[in-house]
């Protein structure tokens, strides 16, 4: 399988007995060690550019880029899946502190001896913080309203940093009232 070297076309290599033979990036013949092996030019000649790997084991999935945008075409239905999953997360996540949020605030109330008012908790801060173990987690800060006359609203708030009350301002009767920034 040698040819004899020109100036238009490079000399093919003598394959080993575990080589086979692949195309370079250039479009010439080479061949590849597979699994393991070698493959030795003949005297005077010189070894291409050759590929990784041969043709017949590179991967079926191979990147389509489109001739406008340099970007690998799939990649993108990847990246929405991966927000439209950030973005389910992460409204899960909200629900869950809310749940969390309103529990605390209807226990409160009535350790308190109060009326709670409107019977739900309003999200008004959202922003990252560190928790006990030093890691970074959302911290949410909710207000609600109570009342111990029945003709006046006050306001109450909770801070939770996950699904931990770090802050709890309200109802005066309530042991559970401190404030840790």
């Amino acid at each position: 399988m040698t040819t004899t070297p020109s100036a238009s076309r490079p000399m093919r290599l003598t394959p080993t007995p575990s080589s086979t033979v692949a195309c370079s990036p250039f479009g010439k013949t080479s061949f590849i060690p597979f699994p393991c092996g070698s493959a030795r030019a003949p005297a005077g000649g010189r070894v291409d550019t050759v590929c990784a790997r041969p043709r017949e084991f590179a991967p079926s999935l191979a990147l389509r880029t489109s001739r406008h945008h340099p970007v690998a075409m799939d990649v993108l239905p990847l990246a929405i899946l991966a927000a439209a999953a950030a973005l389910g997360w992460n409204w899960w996540s909200d629900r869950r502190s809310a749940d969390r949020a309103t529990l605390l605030a209807r226990q409160a109330c009535e350790q308190a001896g109060v009326i709670w008012l409107d019977q739900n908790v309003q999200r008004v801060r959202k922003r990252l913080a560190r928790d006990d173990d030093g890691r970074l987690a959302w911290r949410r800060d909710y207000d609600f309203e109570f009342t111990s006359s029945g003709e006046d609203r006050q306001l109450g708030r909770i801070s939770l940093v996950g699904l931990r009350v770090v802050g709890l301002v309200g109802p005066a009767a309530v042991p559970l009232v401190y404030v840790r920034r």
